[in-house]
């Protein structure tokens, strides 16, 4: 995709000025350095440039931490939850680059858990901190805005029966989202002359793509979904096995926390229902379905109670063979974010397309609905099918 031209003719990035906003600590750490030492430039570059992605890594499992204790997970199997997000998933690998999937995964999780609070004590003070969580959400990637709706849903069922409260919270949150919504507007008319445009579609027009959101958003979302969850390539069950044990132990939790488990449908569903739809579904270039990581922390909150009650099992017998399967998962999983690491996606994909291109030649892409002529699509299933999978099969 390339980088579109704003209003005043220069060239723009076409992220919310939150991913930006994070990297500047970084930037003026190697400014500081390279001013001292100036022969340098070049490997400080390449390491601050990854210490926000790395320190949001970081400050996501202390969050996800949080909210296992507040929801009443025991120290151990929370502790034990937290280093599985933290080793044994991809966050482990997006902790290491300059995307902005962790900066996603911290917004959603400290969001998700504010939502929570305010849902059990709807006072003023909650209701602001869920608004300023929405308004970064938000500034982190426009489609949480969808997250946004459906925390209102999740707020009207449970406070059905307070509407004062219910008022209360609506007005106070909306009110201190309003600094950091006009921040985001602001941003956009900076750029684009326009408050309401986020240049998505200025970029794939001047890549020859028009009507960029139809062209965009045209995949079935059962394929998308299945590639995400079941598929053979893109399976987040593959990029992140210790949610294995969180489907495991889904029902149990869903028995115990219905109100959690609403929660989390109305605010990962909407999002990842409309990922699902767009042709690049998998997120590519990228290591495993990336538009999921946001919600790993919040997904990953069955296991830990699970595992909390496998713990508690009386037979001994049970409890350490249950216990030595969770240890064979997250161990899995660490073994394959250290394959994550160890290889740079970009490289094994770019590999991948040569010997596809050299064995089988170049694909047909006129069937993705974006190519154009000089403008194939890079991230497209005809470009890298032997990275995820096909459908019909």
């Amino acid at each position: 995709m390339a980088l579109p031209s704003g209003k005043d003719g220069h060239l723009y990035g076409i992220a919310p000025i939150l991913q930006s906003a994070v990297h500047v600590p970084g930037a003026a750490l190697q400014r500081a350095i390279v001013a001292k030492y100036p022969s340098y430039w070049q490997i400080t570059w390449r390491f601050t440039s990854h210490l926000a992605s790395t320190l949001l890594g970081t400050l996501a499992c202390l969050l996800f931490f949080n909210l296992c204790r507040r929801l009443g997970m025991r120290a151990v199997p929370a502790a034990a939850s937290t280093l599985a997000l933290a080793f044994c998933s991809s966050v482990w690998v997006y902790s290491r680059y300059p995307y902005s999937e962790t900066l996603q995964l911290v917004c959603f999780t400290g969001f998700f858990s504010k939502l929570l609070d305010v849902g059990k004590q709807p006072t003023w003070r909650q209701a602001a901190w869920l608004g300023v969580w929405a308004g970064l959400l938000v500034n982190a990637k426009p489609v949480f805005l969808l997250s946004g709706l459906g925390a209102g849903i999740y707020l009207l069922w449970v406070l059905r029966h307070n509407w004062r409260a219910l008022v209360l919270v609506a007005l106070v949150s909306v009110a201190a989202s309003i600094p950091l919504g006009a921040i985001y507007l602001g941003y956009n008319y900076l750029r684009w002359g326009s408050i309401f445009s986020t240049g998505y579609g200025l970029a794939f027009a001047s890549t020859g793509v028009s009507s960029a959101p139809v062209g965009v958003i045209h995949e079935s979302a059962i394929v998308g979904l299945w590639g995400m969850f079941f598929s053979f390539g893109k399976s987040i069950f593959l990029y992140s096995p210790p949610l294995v044990i969180a489907a495991l132990g889904f029902w149990r939790f869903c028995r115990r926390n219905g109100p959690v488990v609403l929660a989390m449908v109305v605010t990962i569903f909407p999002t990842l229902f409309l990922h699902a739809q767009m042709v690049s579904w998998a997120g590519d270039y990228a290591w495993g379905p990336r538009y999921l990581t946001f919600a790993l922390g919040v997904m990953l909150i069955p296991a830990g109670f699970l595992l909390q009650d496998w713990l508690d099992e009386s037979h001994h017998l049970r409890r350490w063979l249950r216990i030595g399967f969770a240890s064979t998962v997250f161990l899995s999983g660490a073994g394959v974010t250290y394959l994550g690491n160890a290889v740079y996606w970009d490289h094994f994909i770019r590999i991948h397309q040569e010997a596809a291109h050299f064995w089988l030649g170049a694909p047909n892409q006129k069937g993705d609905g974006i190519s154009s002529p000089g403008f194939p699509c890079p991230v497209c299933f005809e470009t890298l099918y032997g990275l995820q999978y096909l459908p019909p099969f």
